[in-house]
């Protein structure tokens, strides 16, 4: 997809998604030489796609997937809510 305008995109995507959603960005996938994974969250992604000088064609993945086990990751997210 393309990302010309990452802040904009995540703004909207933040509307859906709660802000600590995770997501990442490869770029070039399929290309060992030349990948590259940008990993955030939907709150930081913007921001952090904005900084970085590709402008298109990154696959986008958003989902707690990418937290790693499910099980694990929500036992995660549960002892930080309880701080």
């Amino acid at each position: 997809m393309a990302l010309r305008n990452p802040k904009k995109l995540f703004a909207v995507l933040g509307e859906t998604f709660p802000s600590d959603m995770p997501c990442a960005v490869v770029f070039w996938a399929g290309h060992p030489d030349r990948q590259r994974i940008i990993r955030g969250t939907v709150a930081d992604m913007g921001e952090k796609l904005s900084k970085d000088k590709e402008r298109f064609m990154g696959l986008l993945f958003i989902g707690r997937f990418l937290e790693g086990k499910p099980y694990a990751a929500a036992m995660k997210r549960g002892e930080k809510k309880l701080k």
